[in-house]
């Protein structure tokens, strides 16, 4: 194979993540050649600039060109995938413990409110399983999963277990959880409809599946444009809002019950850094957090109520 061949391979033109649909739609954005955002990932010139879709069926945005899920999967298995920023990945997830965790502490709180805190979670795509560490005040049984077997192992010392994989690698533990939790983690499905049901299959009669993504109609989108930080190229290959979570909802036989924002801290450094700024030394990706409001979105999907009949 040709290391053109191979470089093509990587890439493809793919239809609506959400629905399917083939239909190109209208160009939103277009975005540089993908080394200007992942120098790691070779770039076959072939499919010229990465392009943010607007869907003429369901009305999702979505990157196409976009890499294959089969190359995307092999780089979330990849311990690095959390401790390297070449465009894929987290510079460094560890660095971000401590305003992680104080954001899921509040992301807890929310879920208490709303009377979604009781008996059982699981936290899909838990990463070295913070959340599942935060949440062990507010639930008897946390569990969760993560493509990355190294991070599964790291989670599991902090709850009551992770295996590798997604959602349907609960499998021997359905119908057991009040709640399943998933952040960050939408904007990354090649089948979000399948992903949903998959953690469906996992709830309780009345529990619920809880969905945190960012907000494409929210105030940070709008406010920054083609800039806005979680257009990470070229993992985040579909961006959400209210409307399309319940697009979602619907193909999967579930309701979008409600959605409320969903606010994040993040290190000083870390900040500045998104927006060309520095700060010196120790201080370049650490320092004091700083709470962004309104970052994501969180949608609260139930199964639809069964028709009683007669």
């Amino acid at each position: 194979m040709t290391v053109s061949v191979m470089k093509k391979a990587l890439w493809e033109y793919g239809s609506c993540p959400l629905c399917g649909n083939a239909d190109s739609g209208f160009i939103l954005y277009r975005f540089g050649p993908v080394a200007q955002y992942a120098s790691s990932i070779e770039w076959s010139s072939e499919f010229g600039s990465l392009g943010l879709r607007r869907c003429p069926c369901c009305g999702l945005f979505y990157l196409c060109p976009r890499p294959t899920e089969e190359f995307v999967r092999s780089i979330y298995a990849s311990k690095d995938y959390f401790e390297k920023d070449a465009g894929l990945g987290y510079e460094d997830y560890a660095v971000q413990e401590t305003s992680l965790r104080r954001t899921f502490k509040r992301f807890l709180v929310t879920l208490r409110r709303q009377g979604l805190v009781r008996g059982s979670m699981a936290d899909i795509g838990c990463g070295p399983g913070y959340l599942l560490d935060e949440a062990k005040p507010f639930f008897r049984l946390r569990m969760g999963t993560d493509m990355c077997p190294e991070m599964a192992a790291q989670a599991s010392a902090l709850c009551d277990g992770v295996v590798c994989g997604g959602p349907r690698d609960l499998a021997d533990v359905r119908r057991v959880f009040d709640l399943v939790t998933s952040i960050s983690v939408l904007e990354h499905l090649y089948d979000p409809v399948d992903f949903l049901t998959g953690c469906a299959e996992s709830l309780k009669d009345r529990g619920a599946v809880v969905l945190v993504t960012p907000n494409m109609n929210g105030f940070w989108r709008q406010c920054t444009g083609r800039r806005w930080p979680s257009f990470k190229l070229p993992e985040h290959i579909a961006f959400y809002d209210k409307r399309t979570l319940a697009v979602l909802a619907d193909r999967a036989g579930m309701e979008l019950v409600r959605v409320f924002p969903y606010h994040e801290e993040f290190p000083l450094g870390l900040i500045l850094a998104k927006v060309g700024l520095g700060l010196p030394g120790k201080w370049s990706r650490r320092g004091p957090s700083v709470l962004l409001p309104n970052v994501m979105i969180a949608g609260v999907f139930k199964m639809k109520a069964r028709s009683t009949g007669i």
